[in-house]
């Protein structure tokens, strides 16, 4: 059985986990446009057909294109998402992004049997086969497990799952992988427990590998830092965005003229990797009054744009719920109704809950852009290696599996699924919040920003306005 990277054409030698060698340049965005822009039909198309989102006097000046996936249960038997986004400051690159997203959640749903086995850790570790085993993966609490609703079975080195082969970023060697953690849906069947629901942390569509591995990993990071910063109701340095020329230019142009308070929060503490939470609030009326969106990147100036786009983005999303009156009340049963990111958006389009989030942008202290860290991003495999490295250090595994469709596979794109246990991944079922890694209650002690690890009770009640 081939590996991820052996399958892709991106074979030893190994440097690091990855291929040696710089690899390839970030893709042009006409190179980029001719590979996605087949992927676009209303018959045939993974994407069936694109809208612009509508501009408010408050939206920040940008792009903002939506896109409406297929049908995928007539194709692969499985639905997918059919909703799906891009933001960017010009129109072309919002689209592509619109696109992207659409053929990475769609190919996520897509597994192949064969490459898959059925097994307990107990029973891979007998053979010599390297698989992620109950210590690195601790994604809920005993506290949940008690629960007689809670959905999910515990995770030990008997529990018998569905696994497929990825590789270990440490050495690049072959790894099996919780297949129900790599894909969409479908990757089980009744003989397997169920260990966990799947969402779309880690899940990039690329031109390359390097870089679907690229942004993989730092949407890792993003919403490592944001689950950490939410969970234990942490109020983060802000970043000043008259710190740097470049990125005030980018204030003054495009997000002032909106007339609504936003915030930087550097989130860049957790993993030494430059990420950025925004913050949007309107607090002159009752339409959309919070908004939030995330990026990491290899400086602090592309994560700050990327996630003032991202948060604007989510905002116009809010704004139509709540025009059409899809809003979750403030008292909303959280474990009984909210299940989907789509229900987080909800709960928060409307008002009620928007007290709740003060913390997220509440603190005095002041960061400039310069004393933001920085990686190396000429090419996306030195800023691949980069944020390895970074995790390596602070005792973080990575794998990589392979979550590419043959039709996606064909027109010449790639999806991979990052995976890295320890890290907190952002959750999208309340009642099975991830709130079992260790690194989720001991990170901000290391960092001096708790005085000891917090007990579920202490925890944050209320769900994450995240989209």
């Amino acid at each position: 059985m081939t590996t991820t990277a052996q399958h892709h054409g991106l074979a030893a030698p190994m440097q690091d986990g990855l291929p040696a060698g710089e690899g390839p340049e970030w893709t042009p965005a006409a190179e980029a446009e001719r590979l996605l822009k087949p992927l676009l039909s209303e018959v045939v198309g993974v994407a069936t057909r694109l809208y612009r989102q509508m501009h408010d006097i408050d939206d920040a000046y940008a792009f903002a294109v939506g896109a409406r996936a297929c049908q995928s249960e007539h194709l692969v038997g499985e639905p997918c998402a059919q909703a799906a986004g891009g933001g960017a400051l010009d129109e072309r690159s919002a689209t592509l992004s619109a696109i992207g997203e659409a053929v990475e959640r769609y190919s996520a749903v897509y597994w192949r049997e064969q490459a898959m086995i059925q097994a307990t850790w107990a029973e891979l570790n007998a053979r010599g086969e390297r698989a992620v085993s109950p210590r690195q993966l601790t994604l809920f609490t005993e506290a949940q497990y008690a629960d007689p609703a809670f959905p999910f079975t515990r995770f030990t080195e008997d529990t018998r799952i569905s696994w497929v082969r990825g590789s270990d970023l440490r050495d690049g060697q072959p790894a099996w992988l919780p297949a129900v953690l790599m894909f969409l849906s479908g990757p089980h069947r009744e003989s397997a427990e169920r260990i966990s629901h799947s969402t779309s942390n880690g899940l990039a569509a690329g031109c390359t590998w390097d870089e679907a591995l690229c942004s993989g990993l730092l949407e890792l990071i993003e919403r490592d830092g944001f689950s950490t910063v939410w969970h234990n109701r942490l109020s983060m340095p802000l970043i000043d965005p008259d710190s740097d020329p470049d990125v005030k230019a980018f204030f003054d142009r495009h997000v002032r003229p909106a007339g609504l308070d936003v915030s930087l929060v550097d989130l860049s503490r957790f993993s030494d990797v430059p990420a950025v939470l925004t913050v949007v609030r309107n607090r002159v009326s009752d339409i959309s009054p919070l908004a939030v969106g995330g990026a990491a990147a290899g400086t602090p100036q592309r994560a700050i744009v990327k996630s003032v786009i991202e948060a604007f983005q989510t905002r116009v999303w809010m704004r139509a719920e709540q025009r059409e009156g899809n809003l979750l009340p403030p008292d909303t049963d959280f474990a009984a109704e909210v299940h989907r990111f789509d229900d987080h958006v909800r709960l928060y389009a409307g008002p009620g809950l928007e007290h709740e989030t003060e913390f997220l942008d509440a603190s005095t202290e002041r960061v400039a852009v310069a004393d933001m860290p920085v990686l190396p991003d000429h090419r996306p495999r030195a800023l691949a290696r980069a944020v390895l490295q970074r995790l390596h250090g602070l005792g973080v595994d990575v794998y990589l599996a392979d979550a590419t469709s043959p039709d996606v596979f064909d027109a010449g794109l790639v999806v991979a699924r990052v995976f890295a246990p320890a890290l907190v991944p952002l959750d999208s079922s309340f009642r099975a919040r991830f709130i079992g890694p260790p690194r989720l209650r001991d990170r901000p002690v290391e960092l001096g920003l708790l005085p000891r690890p917090l007990n579920d009770a202490e925890l944050n009640p209320f769900p994450h306005p995240y989209p």
